[in-house]
């Protein structure tokens, strides 16, 4: 065997085979509006139809289907819509199959950037009914047309359904059975549910004994009771018992209303749209003299020693909220108190939701003893003759009397000067130069040494040195005053070693220039002084602030 047959030349073969491409992960989304069972079959088969070519599709992978039952494309709300999104966001998707514009989304705006959002992803929306495609360059211009149509179809769909339902009003036919404590429906007919029906005489028995609805509660919590759906009662649940009209026998319909097709905002129909009064729909459970006066004790201020006649007479007149009364306490022990009603949303929400002034309670009493020309203020003769207060804007009270006359006053806030009077604001003074801080800790010239230019405090400056030392001076703030006083700390300190308790005896000291400063003490008279700089004073980077 010769050399050349034991050294074999291998040569390696080229895979010629390509890589297999990825496959686009593709999902669908499905949507019906109402929760029944044709739509439901509906939605089924829609489910049914877009699974089935995803998955045989080689160019595709399932990425699943979602599907939302029983809500209206006009709402965001929606609960596989917003996992689809999510999902997106995760890249777990690259198209997104849909049967129609409506199916997507019946809110243009929404929709639009949704697109837009999916868009900026990588991912896109094919529409199979209009046959658009979000990634081609055309595809966003027609989704915009087409959503303003479909957002304009729920629109006259919505007004047909409320033109339906007030058309039913009108017969004395209610839209829908309603859960109502106390009743519940056989048919079309509402029938007693004598154990909730004893709730519900209970209720309004407490309140003619003069009971109120916090202790009613405390009393249905003790025995067990809850509310139709279940739940503990609360001040809400028990007002609304009371202020409802069904436990009479008789039917208002339309006692709320929707604000809007996008946001669906319901609110109480307090004149807005017309109601309907329909008599004696089902057997009542209370009398419709007991729901009366009822009613017109609820409309009276309860007596002045436990709640105040300004108590739901006092209005915002930027968000509508009544003002409740709040007890505040200031001064050095809290030892001061004084009362200012406030509005409600404020309280809450704070002053991104309203900014409406805090009234405090005397302004109230003193100018409502002004318009009903009384010498001393007197809540009987408030309650009898003032109907409402309204707060209109910063300085404005508008008070609506009861028989229908207004008048209007001027007012200005003296909440922080009720209980802000000298002595508190030297304590104040005090506090804020450090004299109630841990002396240890606290620098002693802190607060005291003030620029004569600007009026600002001047502040502390650390300069260290290549040997390891370090010395602090103190300089004006503030920038572009024009005040390049500055003073070593070691200075200060020679300047006032005679004068014990420093923060307690001295009110401040001004830095005149560069060579002078002025010394004022507490009993009242100032002292002129002058130095020399001991150190260079060059700005250095090393230098940092206290």
């Amino acid at each position: 065997m010769t050399n050349d047959d034991k050294c074999k030349h291998v040569t390696p073969l080229q895979n010629t085979l390509p890589p297999s491409p990825r496959r686009d992960r593709t999902a669908a989304y499905a949507r019906v509006s109402l929760d029944s069972a044709d739509l439901k079959h509906s939605l089924s088969a829609q489910v049914s139809y877009y699974t089935r070519p995803i998955q045989q599709n080689p160019q595709w992978e399932y990425a699943g289907v979602y599907a939302d039952c029983g809500i209206s494309g006009t709402s965001g709300s929606r609960p596989q819509w917003q996992q689809l999104l999510s999902d997106c966001h995760a890249g777990k998707i690259d198209i997104i199959l849909t049967k129609s514009v409506s199916r997507f989304a019946r809110n243009t705006v929404d929709l639009l950037t949704s697109i837009r959002q999916l868009k900026s992803l990588g991912v896109a929306v094919r529409f199979e009914k209009e046959q658009l495609d979000s990634a081609t360059d055309d595809g966003e211009l027609m989704l915009t047309i087409l959503a303003s149509f479909a957002q304009e179809e729920s629109r006259s769909i919505s007004d047909n359904v409320k033109w339906r339902i007030r058309k039913k009003f009108e017969q004395g036919i209610p839209a829908g059975h309603f859960r109502v404590l106390g009743y519940h429906w056989e048919g079309d007919q509402m029938v007693i549910i004598p154990e909730e029906a004893a709730i519900v005489r209970y209720i309004f028995q407490n309140f003619l004994k003069g009971k109120s609805r916090t202790e009613t509660k405390k009393e249905l919590d003790a025995d067990g009771l809850r509310t139709a759906g279940g739940y503990s009662f609360c001040d809400s649940s028990i007002r609304g018992v009371l202020c409802n009209i069904t436990y009479t026998g008789n039917t208002l319909l339309q006692k709320t209303f929707t604000t809007d097709l996008i946001h669906k905002v319901r609110r109480y129909n307090r004149g807005e749209l017309p109601q309907f009064f329909v008599k004696s729909t089902h057997e009542a459970i209370i009398s419709m003299e007991i729901f009366r006066e009822v009613q017109t004790k609820m409309m009276q201020p309860r007596d002045v020693g436990n709640r105040s006649c300004f108590s739901g007479h006092v209005r915002c007149g930027s968000c509508g909220s009544i003002y409740e009364r709040s007890t505040r306490r200031c001064g050095k022990n809290n030892e001061q108190e004084y009362t200012i009603w406030i509005c409600r949303s404020k309280r809450k929400n704070g002053t991104a939701c309203c900014g409406a002034k805090s009234i405090p309670e005397h302004m109230l009493e003193s100018l409502s003893g002004e318009v009903l020309q009384l010498s001393s203020f007197d809540p009987k003769i408030f309650a009898a003759e003032i109907e409402t207060i309204a707060v209109v804007g910063c300085d404005k009270l508008v008070f609506h009397f009861k028989n229908g006359s207004i008048l209007q006053r001027q007012w200005h806030s003296t909440a922080r000067t009720d209980c802000w009077n000298a002595q508190l604001r030297e304590q104040f003074s005090r506090q804020c130069k450090g004299i109630n801080r841990n002396p240890h800790t606290q620098n002693p010239f802190t607060g005291l040494i003030h620029c004569p230019h600007c009026g600002h405090s001047a502040v502390r400056q650390l300069r260290h040195y290549k040997d390891g030392t370090s010395a602090a001076f103190w300089h004006c703030r503030t920038k572009g005053c024009g005040n390049a006083s500055k003073i070593w700390e070691d200075t200060l300190k020679d300047m006032v070693r005679d004068v014990p308790r420093l923060p307690y005896l001295v009110r401040y000291i001004e830095l005149v220039d560069t060579r002078n400063v002025k010394i004022c003490y507490t009993d009242g008279h100032c002292e002129a002084k002058s130095f020399q700089q001991t150190r260079k004073m060059r700005t250095r980077k090393a230098d940092r602030r206290d």
